[in-house]
């Protein structure tokens, strides 16, 4: 059942005995371009993506020169098409309830995720962290991170293990120098605190799993565990909690 609101569709999703609102909105086709000034660039971004939780489409921030608030966008969980964070000033972007980017569309044919030019050319402020910390698959296309002079978190996540597709690309290049991750986060991390680490097994409300390149050969994509008994059902998307079709965090169709 939907309901259509101002940009938004509210959708109501029966799953098993449980009765769940998502609050769906269309994307866009924008590329590059903006339209008007940088305040109604930034109050169209707002109302088309306030109170989102599943975008249509694709996710598109661009050129925006100022901090504004975008706390609007932290409901934000799934994208069917690309993400594109491009020509931007601010230091963070909060999409930290995403977690699954689909890829129906590409930018440029190839990415479901591109991020690049994220500074000013006279400034010594730009995009320092990407706040993905719960990004945990991306079903198509691959990840373009590049030219963010000051962007120390992001380019060295593990992106093998977030991409399903082993031979789409994955182009990072010509960012700032890495951050320290916390003692506790290991090698990959979202940013320098405890909260921001991208862990193995076993997941916590703080730390995300890798769990897609430590899967059992048997795996067919992504696993909750190491055995070849773990795996998850082959609907899922972006891991499961079991290894039935009801498990699944997202299904993958």
């Amino acid at each position: 059942m939907k309901v259509r609101t101002n940009y938004s569709l509210i959708y109501v999703h029966f799953h098993l005995y449980s009765l769940s609102v998502l609050e769906v909105c269309p994307g866009t086709q924008n590329g590059l371009s903006s339209t008007g000034s940088q305040e109604n660039q930034y109050n169209l971004i707002r109302n088309r993506y306030y109170g989102c939780e599943i975008v249509m489409g694709n996710l598109e921030i661009t050129q925006i020169e100022s901090n504004w608030d975008f706390s609007f966008l932290k409901r934000i969980r799934e994208v069917t098409g690309y993400v594109l964070i491009a020509m931007n000033h601010f230091q963070e972007i909060p999409l930290g309830q995403l977690r699954v980017i689909r890829g129906n569309s590409l930018y440029e044919r190839r990415f479901a995720l591109s991020i690049f030019l994220n500074y000013p050319k006279d400034g010594s402020n730009g995009l320092q962290q990407l706040g993905l910390a719960n990004l945990t698959e991306i079903l198509e296309g691959g990840v373009q991170i590049i030219n963010n002079k000051y962007l120390s978190y992001g380019p060295w996540i593990f992106w093998q293990d977030i991409v399903r597709d082993s031979s789409a690309p994955i182009d990072i290049k010509y960012n700032g120098k890495k951050g320290p991750c916390h003692k506790s986060c290991g090698d990959y991390c979202w940013g320098p605190n405890e909260k921001q680490s991208t862990q193995k097994y076993p997941e916590t409300d703080t730390h995300t799993k890798i769990q897609h390149t430590v899967c059992a050969p048997q795996c067919n994509s992504r696993c909750f565990g190491t055995s070849p008994r773990d795996c998850c059902h082959i609907e899922c998307a972006a891991g499961c909690k079991g290894p039935q079709d009801v498990d699944c965090f997202f299904k993958g169709n």
